[in-house]
């Protein structure tokens, strides 16, 4: 988000397009929230059921 803002200064100094900047935005933000989603599930699924084998076990 602190880079969408970055690059809508960005854009407004440089001349960029708005639209190349809002794509720009839009993208990066779709990018962040799949990262974000990626490690969810790989806490809550992969790395907690490791968890609970290993107090299974001990």
């Amino acid at each position: 988000m602190v880079a969408g803002a970055f690059l809508i200064g960005v854009a407004g100094t440089e001349g960029i397009e708005e639209d190349l900047a809002l794509a720009a935005v839009l993208i990066g933000h779709l990018l962040a929230a799949a990262a974000d989603g990626g490690l969810a599930i790989y806490f809550l699924f992969i790395r907690a059921q490791e968890e609970v084998d290993r107090l299974r076990k001990g």
